[in-house]
């Protein structure tokens, strides 16, 4: 098993990185908006762009709802080698988006006006009021853009491709970026401004991840009928746990802005904007630990691979335990210099920065329950997650904001965050220790409803490129198999498969990776399944697909095991996941 940890944590370090830098990204976005807003147009900036920000919850509760729910289903469809179920999946999901947002336009044309007083628009000043409104019509209008392409982002980072949604974040961030200095500086268009920043950054990022089509080893595509029975339903309701904390968290802005506003007057709704977009920074970085191991842990529950599953939630609990420690304390010790930066009054400094403070301390139980929640949801407690979430999010972040908020003003926001992260993460973890002793789990990692491979009848080991101590390996394979009851013929087939598999992996890497390349490896995991031995090969070398049709000047000789493979497996396929190349042969 040690050596499986090679493949397990260079997957978790890839997708933790990239969909850390794309969730921090986007929220860095955000927080810079925030920054120029505040800068150019002082306190009523910073109210135009939060009496928005509902509407932004709106966009990233379907957004992330489809995506979530849509990419576990694929990527549990692509770990059971069903590759036509997860695109039908993937369709379903994209058209479900492109309907959300063509509905959120309609609703915005017909309904303008009225929204604009339900959001607490009328409880501010009317030059304030105007540049909200200008604000909110282009953000409104733009909605298709903005639910597509960040649901589309999302889905193909389950279609080996973090690296490439981590470019479209990063290009839709500096593009935001940028173009807000040349429309509120440079043009002089104002409020107004920021909102066709963000538009035409989200047509950079629907480009650019349209990008992924163009791979040749894709497995994603659009399909026609039939798809799964039930499908829409299964999408909405596994990425509703996920997704609904944007649902809440609208919610939550919406009541807070206007009891500030009623309560305490607009300047506290200003400081409730630097408190939300700071800590919106922190949630998104935890966000992308949860959205890291979504597609990994879909896929190792797809796989029933106990080992890689568990030692999965081992790293994304160490990072998270290592990275809430060091958010908060810069929380803590920077909240002063972290509430100038917005450009607000003197006045509001000091309530400013004692809202950060108070957060500082619960940002390890922010990341804890988020990892909770998008775990839950992959391995399908999708009520479990939902629990959790709607506790989080309005079971008590609600009404004790809405008392604390109407004695402490901004202050009281702050405390509420604090007493309800902490509850929920008792409560996380008395309902772990609940379902384990209920259901007689040996291990709380393995909460998934669906049966994960006993140990005993799972076999893992390492190859390297020297192809050195097969006889070894295959004295263990023997073992392996006379202990889980598979005959004698199938043992001398799977030695075949696998010597003659590893060997043609080894020839092409060797033929194609560039000199001083350190040297490589391919996992093999051999699954005992009722009559059946599934064995599963990972690797990550330039050679790809050892059963693709080869060309008739390569040697035969070389090609005649590859042959007598594909003649004696039941079924055979090769998948691009997880960054990785797999073989997948059921004999």
């Amino acid at each position: 098993m040690r050596g499986n940890l090679t493949y397990i944590k260079k997957a978790f370090w890839l997708f933790a990185i990239t969909a850390v830098l794309s969730s921090s990204g986007n929220a860095l976005g955000a927080f810079v908006e925030a920054v120029i807003l505040g800068g150019a147009f002082g306190a009523g900036g910073l109210i135009a762009l939060n009496l928005a920000m509902p509407v932004y919850m709106l966009y990233n509760l379907l957004a992330t709802t489809i995506s979530t729910g849509g990419g576990i289903l694929i990527a549990v469809s692509f770990g059971q080698n069903d590759r036509r179920q997860g695109q039908a999946y993937f369709t379903q999901a994209m058209a479900l988006a492109l309907v959300c947002g063509l509905v959120i336009l309609a609703a915005g044309l017909l309904f303008m006006e009225d929204l604009f007083l339900w959001l607490g628009a009328g409880g501010v000043g009317d030059a304030t009021l105007s540049e909200a409104q200008d604000y909110m019509r282009i953000i409104i209008l733009s909605a298709p853009l903005f639910v597509t392409g960040q649901t589309l982002c999302g889905l193909i980072r389950y279609d080996a491709g973090p690296a490439l949604a981590t470019v479209a974040m990063a290009v839709f961030t500096v593009a935001n970026i940028v173009l807000d200095l040349v429309f509120i500086y440079g043009l002089g268009w104002g409020v107004p401004g920021a909102a066709a920043a963000i538009a035409c950054a989200e047509v950079a990022l629907l480009l650019i991840s349209w990008g992924h089509f163009l791979k040749k080893e894709r497995m994603l595509a659009f399909v026609p009928p039939p798809f799964p029975p039930a499908g829409l339903g299964r999408i909405l309701r596994g990425g509703f746990g996920v997704g609904s904390a944007f649902l809440f968290q609208g919610a939550v802005i919406f009541a807070f802005n206007r009891l500030l506003a009623d309560w305490h007057g607009s300047l506290a709704v200003a400081v409730y904007g630097v408190f939300f977009n700071t800590t919106f920074f922190a949630a998104a970085y935890f966000d992308g630990c949860g959205a890291a191991i979504s597609p990994l842990i879909g896929v190792y529950y797809g796989e029933r691979n106990r080992f890689d599953l568990t030692e999965t939630l081992k790293l994304a609990a160490r990072l998270v335990f290592c990275s809430g420690l060091i958010i908060g304390a810069l929380f803590v010790l920077f909240s002063g210099p972290i509430a100038r930066i917005f450009g607000i009054e003197a006045s509001l400094l000091a309530e400013a920065a004692q809202t950060l403070r108070i957060y500082g301390f619960c940002v390890l139980g922010v990341g804890c329950n988020t990892v909770f929640i998008a775990y839950a949801q992959a391995v399908g407690r999708e009520r479990l997650a939902f629990l959790v979430s709607l506790l989080r999010g309005v079971g008590l972040l609600l009404p004790l904001g809405c008392l604390l908020t109407i004695r402490l003003g901004a202050l009281g926001i702050a405390w509420a965050y604090l007493v309800t992260e902490a509850v929920t993460l008792v409560g996380a973890v008395l309902a772990l220790l609940y379902i384990t002793r209920r259901e007689r789990l040996d291990n709380f990692c393995l909460l998934g409803k669906s049966a994960i491979v006993p140990a005993g009848q799972a076999y893992t080991a390492l190859i390297d490129s020297g192809l050195t101590g097969l006889a070894d390996l295959a004295a263990e394979i023997e073992g392996f198999c006379e202990n889980n009851d598979i005959s004698a013929d199938k043992v001398y087939f799977i030695n075949l498969v696998i010597e003659e598999l590893a060997a043609k992996i080894f020839e092409d890497d060797g033929q194609k990776r560039r000199p001083g390349r350190r040297a490589s490896y391919v996992m093999i995991r051999i699954i005992k399944n009722g009559d059946e031995a599934e064995i599963h090969l990972r690797y990550d070398m330039a050679g790809r697909n050892p059963f693709r049709e080869q060309k008739a000047t390569e040697d035969e000789l070389n090609l005649l095991g590859v042959k007598i493979v594909q003649g004696k497996a039941k079924r055979f396929d090769f998948q691009r996941k997880l960054a990785f190349n797999n073989l997948y042969i059921v004999l």
